[in-house]
């Protein structure tokens, strides 16, 4: 009885250690970030990322890293293993378009981008959250495309009025943002 006790305590201790080393390691390669030693962040992101659930945790600043250094097909397969981990997760797929955009294939990632807006049009929430993804990265034309699909989708010529007019005001286009109240 006893025995059982101080194993569930030893575990219970163990796994605190564990995640209380991977925060600071988190941590650590965060401050690397941020001072701009993106070499020593990257090696422990990617230390980091073996665990599944520190994805969340890193995953902006460990794909902004590969992007940086040019490394898009590096940048692509962890996309693509990531969103097979988590394939619920809107950000992660469209990511895959802006590694497209940052290796300079508009094309690709105008056809990325304009089929994820068509395959989501009908799910209001979803195009919430791909209209914010792309305010986000600063990709205001995108976010006006998918707002435009789901009202044509939805057929509701008001749906989104108040964020259109919002984007509308962001890119300078006065006339279009009136409209829109």
């Amino acid at each position: 009885m006893w025995i059982r006790w101080i194993s569930l305590i030893a575990i219970v201790l163990s796994s605190h250690v564990v995640l209380s080393q991977r925060n600071n390691d988190i941590q650590l390669a965060n401050e690397y970030y941020s001072t701009g030693e993106l070499d020593k962040a990257r090696e422990i992101y990617e230390q980091v990322i073996q665990n599944p659930r520190a994805i969340p945790l890193v995953h902006n600043n460990y794909l902004m890293i590969l992007l940086d250094q040019e490394e898009f097909d590096e940048a692509d397969k962890y996309l693509r293993k990531t969103i097979k981990l988590v394939p619920g997760n809107i950000e992660y797929q469209l990511d895959i378009g802006l590694v497209y955009l940052r290796r300079g294939d508009q094309e690709k990632a105008d056809d990325y981008f304009n089929k994820f807006i068509d395959y989501y049009k009908q799910d209001i929430y979803k195009t919430r959250i791909a209209a914010q993804y792309f305010v986000n990265k600063r990709l205001t034309s995108y976010a006006i495309a998918a707002f435009k699909s789901g009202r044509e989708a939805m057929g509701n010529p008001n749906m989104f009025a108040l964020e259109m007019a919002n984007l509308y005001r962001i890119s300078g286009e006065k006339e279009q943002m009136v409209e829109e109240y």
